[in-house]
């Protein structure tokens, strides 16, 4: 039936009220990268410098990154604004404190849900140069060896967010046929209303007429 079909759009459009969950996993990212960074960082200045950073990174969100992260149409000019402002501070808290890597588990989500797939995966590459070169300098490890765990690290969070990405497209394309049925539905009971009106008033005419006739004889003189 077509109400059931709509009920059942509408409960599965629910993943569209679901963005406090995800503001609020960003959230809990945020602080745990805080207090590893706090914990790992060598000097207490660039532990204080990184976090600074992470906190205006969280600010950027808040103001631009939040409505992008939000918006049906991707990407939006406020989602370009957060990528630049996003790419700078994370480069430079990496660059200060190697373990603020750790907020790229929030940044990842957040970039595929205001890009388009192949937009930030190229995002996603410029992020993830700097923390490579830190596997390679800090870590100790071997050039080849570096290049492979980032080339691993970076498919697995570019497939994580292309699922991501095409699970909020369709619902944003749920949300949109649903709006249109309900202005449908409302248009065809505005429709059906008026033509219910319309015959109303021209079988009133005919009602008037024909109890004028009924009434016509018992009036005549005998």
């Amino acid at each position: 039936m077509p109400s059931d079909n709509l009920a059942a759009a509408r409960a599965e459009n629910a993943w569209l009220r679901s963005y406090p969950l995800w503001d609020a996993y960003f959230t809990v990212v945020l602080i745990a990268t805080v207090i590893v960074v706090a914990l790992d960082t060598g000097t207490a200045a660039a532990g204080a410098t990184a976090i600074g950073l992470l906190l205006l990174l969280a600010l950027a969100y808040a103001l631009v990154g939040r409505a992008a992260v939000r918006s049906e149409e991707v990407p939006t000019r406020q989602a370009w604004q957060y990528a630049a402002v996003a790419v700078v501070l994370f480069t430079a808290a990496d660059l200060v404190a190697p373990a603020s890597a750790f907020a790229l588990s929030a940044v990842v989500a957040q970039l595929f849900m205001s890009f388009r797939t192949h937009q930030a995966i190229a995002l996603l590459a410029v992020l993830f140069a700097i923390p490579a070169v830190n596997l390679f300098q800090i870590a100790g490890m071997e050039p080849l060896v570096a290049a492979v765990v980032a080339v691993v690290a970076l498919s697995s969070s570019a497939l994580l967010g292309t699922f991501i990405h095409r699970l909020a497209m369709q619902n944003i394309d749920r949300a949109r046929l649903i709006a249109e049925l309900d202005r449908t539905r409302a248009d065809l009971a505005e429709i059906s209303r008026q033509a219910g009106v319309l015959a109303e008033r021209s079988a009133w005419p005919a009602t008037s007429t024909t109890r004028s006739r009924r009434a016509s004889p018992a009036s005549s003189p005998c």
